[in-house]
């Protein structure tokens, strides 16, 4: 009965969870050479398409698998997977037919492992861990559960401790394998649970993986020897790191590379066919084996903050893998994606995956990691094969960044479900101070909005027309192209463009057009506004048609203005009193005109709740729908208070009018909408200003007093979009940031 690809999805994710501290794959040296430098191959992937021949699933581009044929010469073509609730043959258990997020069970790809104990189900399959379906839920085996499973057979509030599901421990109290296990976001240290990145340099710690006991915004890490202590500086960018000389064997070295660094050959290697076989000696250059400046360090340990808290509050059990349908997946995907971008460098010549098969985490999050496939391949769907990455997709990585690290924070909480679990978010309190050009920078002082904090020093942000020679200096709504900052992702399908790196998705420019590379689409923004990508067409989409909830970042269940309730697109706040609904942060089914949300856990529309007394510490008593728990104080402690996210109903009723004009503008300007806010695109030229709006009333407005240097807030206010004629606009991405990125994320959220 059983015939799933289970281990491709165990061994995708892993490949970013387990062994996220090393976040590349080492080429080895030729035979015969010295290992000075690591050695890699340039350029050598080749993807095969649909219907072209292939050895193995690797050979094959991203969204088809190899498959050999039952004829009279066992040929093997790649052939395109198959969608959720597919057939799938299932008859070799190594294939991809379903792709990685599936799995092939009874000839139908579904969804695996993604019930939580006691929840409805219909299959074993269906349950997490090793749960069993029985009378018609899942249900733990034997009423034991399995250690391995990651506490995957236990409730949320539970952990599996020798077979037995016990109360997991609070912030701050005793652990032990003989004991309770801690809160998620919590590292277990001498039988006591801490809470991550609180300690400070010279303090025993644990570690692991990036879930650090030592404060990463101060640039601590925790050491081999269990010891916060400093991060070293990086190598200089163009320093050598060895000179090998082949003809007199004597080796001299410049440079030499920190422990966080490895020495990759300049080139890939002596004999790669990029460069002269002949030539006698080779230098190498240290590029990162993980992320280690300050400001990339803070922004990981907030992204991986905001994912606990996140399944904190929405009570989901933590998974091992991404698994489509899940609490996790469902209310936390956002948080995730971000986890594996902001915590992951990609500045090293060798890219995180080796051949044409998309990791997990990539077809998980594909909007996130659009920056490591090459646009401009021949086979535009392939991988980068293992080169150094472009300043545009280095860029990518630096402007996703910074817009996670807003929104995750303050969006995604808006969800607002209750908790119990002793957890509260934190803020930046009235202490905040602010740094300017040159001026130093860490956790508790932050650069203000036109400067970024690298390695403790405030650096100004580069504008549109201005050089970017390292490739990661631009406003975050610009992309370093030839070295300067430029508008990209801005043209949509059958627009004019002079470049690829105008078009949006996967488009590229083909006779001055944004075009389908060879007629197919891979995401949503390859189509038209009122369009969504399903197998590789652009189908139309529009309220009231039927529709399939796929949860994928790829392509919507419904054309943008409304999201699938019971297998028919329906239009957003259009629902009534018990109707059932969906709903992802601000993006309601339910009509918010009547007061009405749809609860996250039941999916029925349910009037607003009265907001909670400011008396009662929600660590302990949880929040309301539309409530979030923030710390006292904006730091972790035994109290909080319950912060609404709607200040009354009419608040709530604004902010759905203003949604609902966003939509119809979007509509009416057939605009597609983008996950990145930049001047120059159909959204923001055309629809700015609802977007204002929809902001100003939709977003929940933490407890924070005005830092004492005001300079930190004055250019963050709800600056409406304007035009390139605007001396405001070329600095809009960090002037606006707040705005930007948390619309951002309340939009992108429908996805799922």
């Amino acid at each position: 009965m059983f015939n799933s690809h289970r281990n491709n999805i165990g061994f995708y994710f892993h490949l970013i969870i387990l062994s996220i501290f090393l976040l590349f794959i080492s080429r080895s040296t030729t035979q015969g050479q010295p290992s000075s430098c690591t050695q890699y191959q340039i350029g050598q992937t080749q993807c095969q398409r649909e219907a072209e021949s292939c050895t193995e699933n690797s050979d094959c581009m991203y969204g088809t698998y190899c498959k050999t044929f039952d004829d009279e010469h066992g040929t093997s073509r790649c052939v395109r997977i198959s969608n959720f609730n597919g057939y799938c043959s299932g008859l070799d258990a190594g294939t991809l037919e379903c792709g990685t997020l599936y799995s092939c069970i009874d000839h139908k790809c579904v969804r695996e492992k993604y019930i939580e104990v006691d929840q409805p189900c219909e299959e074993s399959y269906e349950c997490m861990g090793t749960l069993l379906c029985t009378d018609g839920t899942c249900q733990s085996n034997n009423n034991t559960c399995n250690e391995t499973s990651l506490d995957q057979d236990c409730p949320f509030t539970h952990s599996c401790v020798q077979g037995t599901c016990v109360k997991r421990a609070m912030l701050g109290g005793e652990c032990s394998d003989k004991k309770a296990g801690c809160p998620l976001g919590t590292l277990c240290f001498n039988f006591t649970c801490h809470e991550l990145f609180t300690l400070k340099e010279g303090e025993d710690c644990i570690s692991s993986g990036f879930m650090d006991l030592c404060d990463y915004e101060m640039g601590f890490y925790c050491n081999p020897k269990s010891k916060c202590a400093k991060i070293p500086r990086p190598s200089p960018m163009g320093a050598n790191c060895t000179a090998q000389n082949t003809n007199t064997n004597t080796s001299t070295t410049t440079t030499t590379c920190n422990q966080f660094e490895e020495c990759f050959c300049d080139h890939g290697s002596n004999n790669n066919n990029n460069i002269n076989n002949n030539s006698s000696s080779y230098g190498g250059t240290c590029y990162p084996k993980r992320i280690s400046t300050i400001d990339k360090l803070g922004t990981c340990k907030r992204a991986i903050s905001s994912m606990f808290d996140c399944a904190n509050e929405n009570q989901c059990v933590f998974s091992d893998v991404p698994r489509m349908g899940s609490c996790l997946q469902e209310k936390c995907s956002v948080e995730m994606c971000a986890y594996y971008l902001d915590c992951t460098d990609y500045t090293n010549p060798v890219t995180i995956s080796r051949d044409c098969v998309l990791p997990m985490y990539q077809e998980y999050c594909p909007n996130y990691f659009t920056g490591v496939i090459d646009s401009n391949a021949s086979h535009l769907t392939c991988i980068a094969s293992t080169k150094l990455l472009s300043s545009s997709s280095i860029m990518f990585k630096s402007t996703f960044s910074s817009l996670a690290l807003i929104f995750i924070v303050v969006v995604t909480l808006n969800l607002g479900v209750s908790f119990t679990d002793g957890k509260c978010s934190t803020y930046y309190p009235n202490t905040d101070e602010c740094a300017s050009a040159g001026e130093v920078c860490n956790s508790t002082v932050r650069c203000n909005p036109d400067f970024y904090c690298q390695d403790g020093s405030c650096l100004k942000y580069a504008n549109l027309g201005e050089d970017c020679p390292l490739g990661t200096e631009c406003n975050a709504v610009y992309s370093c192209q030839n070295g300067v900052c430029l508008h990209s992702k801005t043209q949509q399908l059958g627009e004019n463009c002079t470049g690829t790196y105008q078009c949006l998705g996967s488009l590229v420019c083909q006779n001055d057009v944004c075009s389908l590379n060879n007629g197919t689409c891979v995401s949503y923004m390859d189509c038209l506004y009122n369009q969504t990508c399903i197998s590789g067409v652009c189908v139309t989409k529009t309220t009231g048609d039927e529709c399939t909830r796929t949860n994928s970042y790829t392509n919507l269940d419904c054309a943008f203005g409304s999201s699938c309730v019971d297998g028919v697109c329906t239009k957003y706040y259009s629902l009534g009193l018990g109707d059932a609904c969906y709903k992802s942060a601000f993006l309601d089914t339910c009509d918010y005109s009547q007061g009405l949300t749809c609860d996250p856990k039941l999916s029925v529309c349910v009037a607003q709740p009265q907001l909670t007394n400011s008396s009662v510490n929600c660590m302990t008593a949880g929040c309301q729908v539309n409530e979030v728990c923030y710390c006292d104080n904006g730091v972790s402690n035994t109290t909080g208070q319950c912060y609404g996210t709607f200040a009354n109903n009419r608040s709530m009723e604004l902010c759905g009018s203003y949604a609902i004009s966003f939509v119809q503008c979007m509509i009416q300007n057939e605009c597609v909408f983008t996950p990145q806010t930049i001047p120059g695109s159909c959204m923001i030229d055309n629809c700015g200003q609802p977007l204002c709006g929809f902001t100003e009333y939709c977003v929940n407005k933490q407890p924070t007093a005005t830092p004492v240097n005001p300079t930190c807030t004055a250019k963050m206010g709800y600056t409406c979009f304007k035009g390139d004629d605007s001396s405001s606009s070329a600095v809009i991405g960090q002037q606006s940031s707040i705005m930007v990125t948390l619309f951002v994320a309340i939009i992108f959220t429908i996805f799922f």
